[in-house]
């Protein structure tokens, strides 16, 4: 398993006290804003088609990696994506801001609901409302036998476990849904009871709808601090103090 460098995340407060009491965890993530001088945004038709085939690689690599379009030759080729560095500006190009991606957990379930996270009913992340955006977030899975996993999205949206491709609905298309469960992942070897890399990427791209809903009984947790982090900060903060002091004697 690789090492998990994620984007930064904090916990919200939220405990679950009793059976049905709801609680938070919040996961934070980066949206970037596009518009249609991009080649892949806002480019109208062809629209409401998976992409035929799976577009990405199996696999993330690197120490801050994002998924790489796969090209080659396709009877039908995925709809509305050119190359490779095309596709790769999806993740590190835009207009980026920091957006925290917020679960709410009630009965053992934890669920994200996009639309009902921002104002009015589509999904518009860190005031992305020209439908033509990304989002990335990151996590740590873990599950048990019988867990399940549901999404539905509109439009792209890849979901990764341990740097494997666990679930793809990729596309300009109306709202679509998958699901992955505890069984799909032992077939990739992950065992029960282990956190795992959880890497979230999402596309917005057609000025019609924007959609978001994950819902599992697996759990999802924010990557821990380092312990060392707190009283490498704690001695920041006395060190300005110091200063400030001595500035002022």
């Amino acid at each position: 398993m690789r090492s998990v460098f994620l984007f930064p995340v904090t916990v919200t407060a939220g405990l679950v006290l009793s059976a049905g009491v709801a609680s938070a965890l919040t996961l934070g993530g980066t949206v970037r804003d596009f518009d249609n001088t991009h080649p892949n945004f806002g480019q109208g038709t062809p629209f409401g088609l998976l992409a035929d085939g799976q577009v990405v690689s199996s696999a993330l690599t690197g120490a801050a990696p994002s998924p790489i379009f796969v090209e080659g030759d396709r009877t039908n080729p995925p709809v509305n994506f050119t190359t490779h560095d095309d596709y790769n500006e999806w993740w590190t190009g835009g207009v980026a801001s920091p957006y925290d991606v917020v679960f709410s957990e009630s009965g053992g379930v934890q669920s994200f609901d996009g639309a009902a996270s921002t104002p009015g009913s589509q999904f518009f992340p860190a005031g992305s409302n020209n439908y033509l955006f990304t989002l990335q977030f990151g996590g740590l899975l873990s599950f048990e036998d019988g867990d399940t996993f549901s999404a539905s999205s509109d439009d792209d949206l890849w979901i990764f476990v341990d740097n494997k491709l666990v679930l793809e609905l990729a596309g300009v298309h109306s709202p679509a849904s998958d699901s992955f469960s505890a069984a799909d992942l032992m077939l990739l070897g992950l065992v029960s009871g282990q956190n795992y890399a959880f890497d979230v990427f999402y596309a917005e791209r057609n000025v019609t709808q924007a959609q978001l809903n994950l819902s599992t009984d697996m759990t999802i947790s924010a990557v821990p601090l380092p312990a060392a982090l707190p009283l490498f900060l704690g001695g920041l903060a006395f060190l300005g103090f110091v200063s400030r002091r001595r500035a002022t004697a």
